[in-house]
């Protein structure tokens, strides 16, 4: 084993598992779905992971009270129109 081999496997693995450990103790199931929902609106490379679909269930799923059905229609409706009309333009 050389020098280099411990450092890098032993030392290095075993610091990512530590960290690794320690943030998947921090937060819980609900916080992590919460995380991978607002993922939809990261605005890296041109809103290429924008959904419409995974955005209307971060609202009905998280704020329920905020939006009932006939405001969750209306926002399917206005994320729809802004991905045709803001997204695909090479301009923006």
């Amino acid at each position: 084993m050389t020098i280099y081999q411990y450092y890098y496997y032993y030392i290095f693995n075993s610091t990512i598992d530590f960290q690794f450990k320690k943030l998947n103790s921090r937060f819980n199931n609900e916080t992590m779905k919460l995380f991978i929902h607002n993922s939809a609106l990261e605005p890296n490379d041109n809103f290429k992971s924008f959904k419409v679909d995974v955005i209307c269930k971060l609202t009905e799923k998280f704020y329920p009270k905020d939006f009932n059905k006939q405001k969750i229609y209306y926002l399917i409706f206005k994320l729809e129109h802004y991905q045709i009309d803001v997204i695909h333009r090479k301009s923006f």
